[in-house]
């Protein structure tokens, strides 16, 4: 009886918060300020820019796991994990309970589960701050090429345009020109193999260097992609992160939903519990108004 009664002052000082997670069960969860939390701040640098496309990513993600951010978000996934595991092990316990035992297992699940929808909640808003800033980041760095881009003038890109042609005819011109020089008179000549041991090293050494996978573009369902195709596909990849989180969000209102009436039926078990030891009938318990009027009408 005593441990009942204790129970129940124990889930009734909980009232308030399982009460604020129902009345917030379907609103979003607020968003903390830019400024609260840990954070993530990379930049749109110039050394960014010019990373090799393939390797783009790669460096925003490691710039994010040695941030702050990361390490919140990899701490409420430890959290989510082990809640979890007592959950589960509370679930299991309970089957073998009775009685007030049981009871007890089911004040400490719901404290479980409680605790487990926070730092859901938490763990969200931080996915959702890492999503935003990817995107503002991918944007900054699609800025930035664009300005590149318009930095051309047309003068200049027609230059560089020629050069370019003159570079082609230069490189399939030098092969007869080669042979014009190293021809038949000189061709077991000690100048002519030295020669041709340097070109297949510089063209062995060239197919290597464009064969490396530095060097290689992303590659998206089967097809290669350009560094502004990349980055414009990274960042819609972190808007549809954002729509999902949106997602967890809402699945996240109605768990505490479902907590906080679970807390409401627990709180009724115990008071029908106790009115049961005392003898008490809980569907008498109370006084009916229209009986207590009939007191007045006499």
């Amino acid at each position: 009886m005593q441990r009942l009664r204790s129970l129940k002052r124990r889930l009734t000082a909980g009232a308030a918060p399982f009460a604020l997670a129902a009345a917030l069960s379907f609103s979003p969860l607020p968003a903390f300020a830019a400024t609260d939390g840990p954070t993530w701040a990379p930049t749109a640098s110039e050394r960014l820019v010019k990373l090799p496309t393939v390797y783009l990513k790669k460096s925003i993600d490691r710039d994010f796991q040695s941030s702050g951010l990361a390490a919140a978000i990899r701490d409420r996934t430890d959290e989510l994990g082990s809640t979890q595991q007592a959950i589960l092990e509370l679930q299991d316990a309970m089957e073998m309970a009775e009685g007030e035992v049981r009871i007890e297992l089911k004040h400490q699940l719901l404290a479980h589960k409680q605790a487990f929808v926070q730092a859901l909640g938490t763990r969200i808003d931080l996915q959702r701050r890492e999503a935003e800033t990817r995107a503002k980041l991918y944007e900054k760095l699609l800025d930035r090429i664009g300005a590149d881009e318009a930095a051309m003038t047309p003068a200049r890109q027609e230059l560089v345009a020629a050069q370019h042609l003159a570079r082609q005819r230069f490189e399939s011109a030098i092969g007869d020109v080669d042979m014009d020089v190293f021809g038949s008179g000189a061709e077991m000549s000690r100048y002519s193999e030295k020669y041709a041991e340097n070109r297949a090293a510089i063209e062995a050494l060239a197919a290597k260097i464009a064969a490396h996978p530095m060097n290689r573009m992303p590659v998206f369902d089967g097809e290669e992609m350009d560094r502004k195709t990349y980055l414009q596909r990274l960042a819609e990849d972190s808007r549809t992160t954002l729509a999902l989180l949106a997602q967890e969000e809402e699945l996240l209102g109605y768990m505490g939903k479902l907590v906080a009436l679970d807390a409401m039926a627990l709180h009724d078990e115990i008071a029908t519990a106790q009115a049961e030891e005392q003898g008490i009938d809980p569907d008498q318990a109370g006084v009916e108004l229209s009986d207590a009027a009939r007191l007045f009408l006499n």
